[in-house]
């Protein structure tokens, strides 16, 4: 007798990401720090609400914002209201330095003891170090994983939430078939991935409050040696 298992394609990005290990019931705890990650754009803008770090040094997505083609006056709103729901500004703020008024419209509208981060270092927008260091939280070298997405924001259909885009995000492959060493930019699953990346590099950045996984290179050095394909 033969035992059928299911594979996951080759492609993936984030292999390592299941229901089952990285789906939690969780609420927003006020007492908690949070973490804001801004993708920025009209057409797929894509934002994060993510809590942490937590008693053992877990992240966990607990809200997100992605409805397409919205002007970008309306997205400041959508994120300004959410936060005030929230009764506190987000301890860190991540975005792409490329979007320069919009990185300086997040330090103004939050300037209170938040810690703005424009990934300004080459390392930092290296999209493959960002991708070791979501796979190191995802499956840390040791113990239990530390990066969770809340139950309630796997119940959408939508390819662009962060529970699908996870799921979904895949390297580029050559016409021969051949996995390649980039990401493929579908324009639905990238956007939310971009942003989750942002969030765990201004952590990995933040000097003043160590990262409690990557320390001085910001990621797991070991995992990074593995084969991504």
């Amino acid at each position: 007798e033969v035992l059928a298992e299911v594979l996951k394609p080759q492609s993936l990005v984030y292999p390592e990401y299941n229901a089952d290990d990285h789906v939690v019931p969780y609420l927003y705890d006020p007492s908690q720090p949070y973490i804001l990650a801004c993708d920025w754009g009209y057409a797929n803008p894509a934002f994060l609400w993510i809590q942490g770090p937590l008693r053992n040094g877990e992240y966990v997505v607990f809200d997100e914002w992605h409805e397409p083609e919205t002007p970008i006056g309306l997205q400041k709103e959508v994120i300004v209201q959410k936060c005030r729901q929230l009764g506190k500004d987000p301890d860190h703020t991540a975005a792409d330095r490329a979007v320069k008024d919009l990185c300086s419209w997040l330090m103004k509208a939050f300037p209170s003891k938040t810690y703005h981060h424009r990934m300004r270092t080459k390392d930092e927008q290296s999209i493959l170090n960002g991708v070791e260091l979501v796979r190191s939280l995802l499956d840390p070298m040791d113990g239990p994983p530390r990066l969770f997405v809340a139950k309630h924001l796997t119940a959408s259909d939508d390819p662009r939430s962060i529970h699908n885009a996870l799921q979904a995000y895949r390297w580029k492959t050559s016409r021969e078939g051949i996995l390649m060493n980039q990401i493929y930019k579908d324009n639905v699953s990238d956007h939310m991935a971009d942003s989750l990346r942002y969030a765990m590099m201004s952590v990995a950045s933040d000097r003043a409050n160590p990262f409690v996984i990557g320390g001085r290179d910001a990621y797991d050095k070991r995992k990074s040696r593995r084969r991504r394909f």
